[in-house]
């Protein structure tokens, strides 16, 4: 299934600071560093050994050097990713020969990777693989789950995961008729499986929300004649419209493309899904179009941008929309680019998380700024008591 902020310039989205002690804030981000590489050396160790269970030839010493690597990989980058986007909180004084002491002692060897990475992850964070889209202090995430329920725990207990005020999670394999699957501190707001009406039984996407986010998030339902479901059984869209502060409006949709459609039956899809939000001249003048609202629109499309540009061309002449997603970065195991984000008139940062259960990485989403003249978003402060 497929992971998307205090004060603010005038171009770029910080971190609303509400009165926060620098002390306990920096203790905490620690205490929560740890508890994060604990719950991740766990899941390592019980992903290898499903590994060896289920599939014996692919569990040797390169497959689980392969995971290892891409871990420590995938660790630092986020923490870099999250050290540089907005001002980061005063971090705790420490005297200079406190400091010089601690920079000459010998580092622990089992030890050294918490440290290092303590020092850089902050407590602003925010999928589907989950692919999360962030819009406010805590990323957005769009992620691919192959069957939510099944993976529902593996989303709970990563602590990254967790601080995503929004997932855009594709590959569900949420039946229309069934009952969303239940994710603790979250509820879902959209979700679409029509593929499993015509066979297709691995698809459907859905939208979650964290309950505890005070933006409002309404669901959209997608109409299409009966006479124009040519497009419908090549994949699932659902869309959801987010308001901050009410004065930020924008739309969220997550997007799953099923395997072996052409280029033109993924246009044919989109087209019909986002008619609503078409930016050129193919339409009638006299219908009501919203050409300008800002669009995030993630999941897996099952293109590999890398090999065809045709697709990303239609996306910006029919809705102006840009891909966000490096080309030359790949979201899946095999190192290719089915994973991505497309955006009009908002700025977001794009980076790739570490799956344990899927073959996509979790794409994790922030909105930096808002374009096209629009006001710049104050979004809430990340220094609460569940951070991602």
């Amino acid at each position: 299934m497929v992971k998307s902020s205090t004060h603010t310039s005038d171009n770029s989205t910080t971190y609303a600071s509400d009165n926060y002690d620098s002390d306990n804030y920096a203790s905490d981000n620690i205490k929560e560093l740890l508890t994060y590489h604990k719950a991740v050396h766990e899941r390592y160790q019980v992903t290898t050994k499903r590994m060896v269970r289920r599939n014996k030839h692919r569990a040797g010493r390169r497959k689980r050097e392969r995971i290892e690597y891409l871990l420590q990989l995938r660790r630092a980058q986020f923490s870099d990713f999250l050290r540089n986007l907005g001002d980061q909180p005063p971090s705790r004084s420490v005297s200079p020969d406190k400091r010089q002491s601690e920079e000459t002692a010998t580092p622990d060897p089992s030890t050294s990777t918490q440290k290092t990475s303590s020092s850089q992850l902050p407590s602003q964070c925010s999928e589907s693989s989950p692919q999360v889209t962030e819009c406010t202090s805590s990323p957005e995430e769009s992620h691919a789950s192959t069957s939510l329920g099944a993976h529902v725990v593996d989303i709970i207990t990563d602590t990254v995961l967790q601080q995503c005020e929004y997932l855009a999670l594709t590959e569900t394999w949420m039946r229309d008729h069934e009952s969303a699957a239940s994710i603790t501190g979250y509820e879902c707001i959209s979700r679409s499986n029509y593929g499993g009406k015509t066979g297709h039984i691995a698809g459907g996407v859905a939208i979650y929300k964290q309950i505890r986010r005070p933006t409002i998030c309404r669901p959209i339902t997608i109409e299409i004649d009966n006479r124009m479901q040519c497009g419908r059984e090549f994949g699932d869209v659902c869309l959801a419209e987010i308001t901050i502060d009410s004065t930020i409006r924008f739309i969220l949709g997550s997007v799953c493309i099923h395997s072996g459609s052409s280029s033109r039956e993924i246009g044919m899809l989109l087209y019909q899904s986002l008619a609503p939000y078409i930016a050129n001249n193919s339409v009638h003048p006299f219908v009501e179009m919203d050409a300008d609202v800002p669009i995030v629109l993630c999941g897996d499309f099952n293109v590999d941008i890398m090999q065809n540009t045709q697709f990303v061309d239609f996306m910006k002449n029919t809705f102006n929309i840009d891909c966000a997603t490096r080309a030359t970065t790949g979201t899946t195991l095999g190192n290719t680019c089915l994973d991505f984000t497309f955006t009009r008139n908002i700025s977001v940062e794009c980076l790739n998380y570490i799956s344990y259960f899927s073959y996509h990485h979790p794409v994790l989403n922030r909105m930096v700024r808002q374009l096209s003249g629009l006001p710049p978003a104050i979004l809430p402060s990340p220094n609460e008591d569940d951070r991602v």
